[in-house]
């Protein structure tokens, strides 16, 4: 089957391990696939796919549209495009392309890696689009749809009503084979936080939850992983810390190295709408590096099966508190067989294994169908 991407991911992001993951896994199942996104050539070269460079605006705001707009575009070229089978669209993209997609009348999947998480005005008009993709659905104009959880489908099928059947859901995963099993650090107790370091993601509060762990004293430091909008104020907070950590976007085959050097994973995201329907792909990839995990407890980061002794979540109003208390009690065996059983954990249920799987079997529908 000849697949086509278009995806706002890029593959130098720390999130595009999904986008990667799923790629390859569509590659081993025998599909002929090309990615079509804004990456130079030079980032996918030697991959098992073909790479169509899309040009976009950089003017925030701007980005998706533009980028939607040149793959509209491409797609108006019927000989070029006449070999797809199927078109996979990242839901920013899906209402600009639609009007060439329906020219193009091969089946169309929506992905809807994560609902809008921007705040204030960029927020709003991204949940305008978001909608708008989903109506798609909801109005036969494409034939189904991938989520990330449960309660991300749940909350679709209420806020747009479309047909549960037509939804699938592709939790986050790993590619466990990057992650090879490290010995226990040395103390102190290093806890990590990756990802976008945005104020509403929580970050904030971390350098606040070990400066209180080593008043309590225990001897700790804190790796914060990433950009964002809250950057110039935890850089200020660094001036004074030497404990607190600020390293930039690492590329993803680093992360894994990157982590092991650490105990424990944070996970700070607040219990809001956008972080309760997620499967946050960190929460996999600390269990893989044998982390230990603590977090603000809600939908988006419990995890059946897991142990408190190596997985705890508190209500965010005594995360700070509680979350001192948690970490004080670990032990370093603790802290070692908390590694084992974080790993072990991750070989059973983290893999991208299953959601290859799954897509496989959205992908086959339509074969099925024709």
């Amino acid at each position: 089957m000849n697949i086509a991407w278009f995806t706002v991911r890029q593959w130098a992001d720390l999130c595009a391990t999904t986008t990667d993951a799923l790629a390859h896994g569509m590659v081993r199942n025998g599909h002929a696939l090309t990615v079509f996104n804004h990456d130079a050539a030079a980032e996918h070269e030697g991959a098992p796919w073909q790479h169509v460079h899309l040009e976009r605006s950089e003017r925030r705001g701007f980005q998706a549209r533009s980028l939607g707009k040149s793959a509209a575009r491409w797609l108006a070229d019927e000989p070029r495009s006449g070999g797809i089978d199927v078109a996979l669209v990242d839901w920013p993209l899906l209402p600009v392309m639609m009007p060439a997609l329906a020219r193009l009348n091969r089946p169309v999947v929506l992905i809807d890696r994560s609902p809008p998480a921007d705040a204030g005005l960029f927020g709003k008009l991204q949940w305008k689009t978001w909608r708008r993709a989903w109506q798609c659905l909801r109005y036969g104009r494409i034939q189904a749809a991938t989520v990330v959880s449960d309660a991300h489908a749940d909350f679709v099928a209420k806020r747009v009503g479309v047909e549960p059947r037509d939804v699938h859901v592709l939790p986050a995963g790993v590619n466990l084979d990057a992650f090879k099993p490290q010995p226990t650090p040395a103390p102190p107790l290093r806890l990590v936080y990756h990802g976008r370091l945005d104020k509403n993601r929580g970050v904030l509060a971390l350098p606040m939850l070990v400066h209180r762990l080593r008043q309590s004293g225990t001897a700790a430091e804190l790796t914060l992983i990433g950009e964002g909008d809250a950057l110039p104020g935890l850089l200020a907070m660094a001036e004074q810390r030497p404990w607190l950590n600020l390293v930039p976007t690492v590329p993803h085959h680093d992360l894994p190295r990157e982590l092991a050097k650490h105990h424990v994973g944070l996970l700070p995201m607040p219990a809001t709408k956008v972080w309760r329907l997620a499967s946050p792909l960190k929460r996999s990839e600390y269990l893989a590096a044998g982390l230990l995990v603590l977090g603000i407890d809600h939908d988006g980061h419990r995890l059946e099966g897991v142990n408190d002794e190596w997985y705890r979540l508190f209500p965010q109003e005594d995360f700070l508190a509680d979350g001192v208390a948690w970490l004080n009690a670990i032990t370093q065996q603790g802290l070692a067989d908390g590694r084992t059983s974080a790993r072990a954990y991750a070989d059973a249920f983290c893999s991208w294994g299953a959601s290859v799987e799954a897509m496989e079997g959205v992908l086959q529908s339509f074969s099925r169908d024709a």
